[in-house]
């Protein structure tokens, strides 16, 4: 792992924008095969909506490639990065997931950018680069690249390149402090609530459903949700633990075309529709589908 270095100059084989789990495995699998890739994100740990919204309700993943293997394997044998096992999926450790894919880029040769936004991306020149403009801290920036993956899990730049994709819904995602049993039936009357997963510590993993209105509308609607919840557990002894980076959303994305300067996840896995608690397993499917796009036409010469 390297960071990348705002006088590079150099251009990139491959830039991942988004540290989801589906973006890391590509981002892994690209530089196995000798690419020179570049990871952007806005916030500054990896994991996607998993540690940025909580959504860390998953089924155990299907994986038949050798990075996802390799990231899963450990991740789920480790006693620490589940907090619950049931019918419904596992609840995964946000923190393990972040140190699981940290480490798994520290042993890559993938280079990192966090705290970064894209602001533009202008399209393939003569020499068949694109330019990806960013805002981060240090102001407005360039990287130019041969392809642009939209790795996050809402689909990000896909809407801001393509000016694609339907909001279809949006969820709040908390752990509690451990709350008693006999108060299960409040929290089963939550205004919302979508899921609720009572821990074996006593602590409740909640996914709560907000309106699909603008997504400035939803945070504001997702804020005035952690009040009522925080009124809701005082009583009960308990509080809010964790809370997101970020709300969910949820967007519907309609696939183009991979072989331009610019895919998404929707271009590579066409038709397949994933679940939140799903997220994993369209990881390990991206990386499958990369393979597969590669053996049959190589991305890059």
């Amino acid at each position: 792992m390297q960071i990348h270095s705002l006088d590079r100059s150099q251009p990139y084989d491959y830039v991942v924008y988004g540290a989801s789990v589906g973006g890391i495995l590509l981002a892994l699998h690209y530089a196995a095969a000798g690419y020179d890739v570049l990871v952007l994100n806005a916030y500054g740990f990896p994991g996607g909506s998993v540690t940025e919204s909580l959504s860390c309700l998953q089924q155990r993943p299907e994986a038949a490639t050798p990075h996802a293997r390799q990231l899963f394997g450990p991740l789920l044998a480790n006693p620490y990065a589940l907090v619950h096992e049931g019918p419904e999926g596992c609840v995964l450790n946000p923190e393990v997931l972040k140190i699981s894919l940290q480490h798994a880029l520290e042993a890559s040769s993938v280079a990192l950018l966090f705290h970064v936004k894209a602001r533009a991306l202008a399209p393939a020149d003569a020499d068949g680069y694109a330019t990806l403009s960013l805002i981060g801290k240090e102001g407005e920036f360039i990287v130019r690249t041969r392809r642009v993956f939209d790795a996050t899990d809402a689909g990000h730049l896909t809407r801001l390149v393509r000016r694609t994709g339907q909001l279809t819904g949006a969820r709040l995602c908390v752990f509690t402090s451990p709350v008693p049993e006999a108060a299960a039936a409040t929290i089963q009357a939550l205004a919302g609530l979508q899921q609720a997963v009572r821990l074996s510590d006593g602590r409740y993993w909640l996914a709560l459903g907000l309106p699909a209105a603008h997504p400035t509308f939803v945070e504001t609607t997702a804020n005035d949700m952690l009040d009522t919840l925080t009124a809701v557990l005082a009583p009960l002894q308990a509080r809010l633990q964790i809370v997101p980076a970020e709300t969910q959303l949820l967007y519907e994305a309609a696939p183009a075309d991979f072989s331009g300067y610019f895919s998404c996840a929707a271009d590579l896995l066409p038709g397949r529709a994933y679940a939140p608690h799903q997220w994993l397993q369209r990881a390990a499917d991206l990386e499958a589908a990369v393979v597969a796009a590669q053996a049959a036409q190589p991305a890059v010469q």
